[in-house]
């Protein structure tokens, strides 16, 4: 994949004439550490400098990301990137001993099933039914009572609101055997709110929309075994040099299989502590001990509650806005601290008040603050969305 990017990709053969390193150099991991570490804004504000150019493989799909971190880039996917996604999730199934013939149903951030071009595509995706994060609570619930899926694969946030609605307004829930979460991680008390409304405990898996799937967690221990034969996974410090076993270091991920977009060494903004254990279950992959993802939580104000993604949505965000953070201070109070991009103009920030203001209601009072940079704490950075304290 290097040499690939090399040869096809603008960003990489210009990056790598730059530091005189040839393709052939990157022979081992440890010659990984002679590329720099690709974040989320180097491929915002360029994003055609990342695809291949020209491209032998055919183009299948074009998604984002929910935009967390600010403006997403759009992400290019190949119909093998697609085909190795779907095996990789197939596997988490079958770990945990789900039968793909049952009705099961996902509910994402983005819109539309790709092109099922490939077999195991097509087997992966033949009984599953699809929806939205950004739709309403009342009309998602009703919809998967009369589907009746026999497990889903949410955002665990989304969950969470979806709870939150049911049990505020006393709605039946549905029956389900398992429960796969991937995109956020669930808070403690979101967590308790899953098994006590549905019985069953949420299973872990993790990925981003950039890279695809990274881990998942294991029935044996339940710690997070990394998809090694999918891409290459770094746990980096402040310096972007490698942390010990059982330290906490950032995540850096080389994907193998997506060269219409090759990503080498892209921070995808978690943390995760790594681990040279060998897993009870007896699989050789590697095990990551803990993982610091996004958290997203559920605000309510006078007993109703917000969906956390509709505050995030591309369209909730204006032209010049870069990043947002949303924080309820009192039950009726919400402030959202912001970051303007470098081509910010003026009037942005009265959209932005606007349209925070349409999603939350006018009964509440926002408030807006402006920041220079997202904190480097990770554990602020990944509170995207902070409710009120005792609510």
């Amino acid at each position: 994949m290097v040499r690939h990017a090399c040869k096809h990709v603008r960003y990489y053969s210009r990056l790598f004439k730059s530091l005189h390193i040839e393709k052939d150099d990157i022979r081992t991991v440890e010659d990984m550490s002679k590329i720099p570490v690709l974040t989320k804004d180097q491929i915002r504000n360029s994003p055609g400098e990342f695809y291949a150019h020209p491209s032998p493989f055919e183009f299948s799909r074009t998604i984002t990301s929910s935009g967390s971190t600010g403006i997403p880039p759009p992400i290019l996917q190949g119909e093998e990137d697609l085909a190795y996604d779907a095996a990789e999730h197939m596997r988490e199934f079958r770990a945990w001993r789900v039968d793909l013939r049952k009705r099961w149903a996902l509910i994402r951030t983005h819109h539309g099933l790709p092109r099922l071009e490939s077999h195991v595509q097509k087997l992966f995706y033949r009984n599953c039914c699809l929806s939205s994060v950004y739709e309403d609570a009342e009309r998602q619930i009703a919809k998967l009572r009369s589907v009746k899926p026999h497990f889903l694969y949410i955002v665990p946030s989304y969950l969470s609101y979806l709870i939150e609605v049911g049990v505020r307004k006393d709605l039946e829930l549905f029956p389900l055997e398992t429960i796969f979460a991937n995109g956020d991680q669930l808070a403690r008390r979101a967590s308790e709110m899953v098994v006590n409304a549905f019985g069953v405990e949420p299973n872990n898996m993790y990925g981003t929309a950039e890279t695809g799937a990274i881990a998942w967690q294991c029935p044996e221990e339940r710690r997070h075994h990394l998809n090694v034969d999918n891409c290459l996974v770094e746990f980096l410090d402040e310096n972007d040099e490698p942390v010990g076993v059982g330290e906490k270091g950032m995540i850096v991920v080389t994907c193998f299989h997506n060269p219409l977009m090759p990503l080498i060494r892209f921070s995808v903004g978690d943390y995760g502590v790594p681990s040279d254990d060998v897993c009870a279950c007896g699989r050789g992959l590697p095990i990551m001990n803990d993982l610091l993802g996004e958290i997203r939580d559920v605000l309510l104000f006078g007993g109703r509650a917000v969906n956390p993604f509709l505050l995030e949505r591309r369209e909730t965000l204006p032209s010049g806005i870069a990043w947002t953070r949303f924080i309820q201070t009192e039950p009726d109070e919400l402030t959202v601290q912001f970051m303007r991009t470098e081509f910010s103009r003026s009037g942005c920030e009265e959209q932005l008040l606007s349209r925070i203001q349409y999603v939350v209601g006018s009964d509440v009072h926002v408030a807006l603050a402006e920041v220079d940079m997202v904190p480097k704490d990770p554990y602020e950075r990944l509170v995207r969305v902070r409710a009120c304290s005792g609510q």
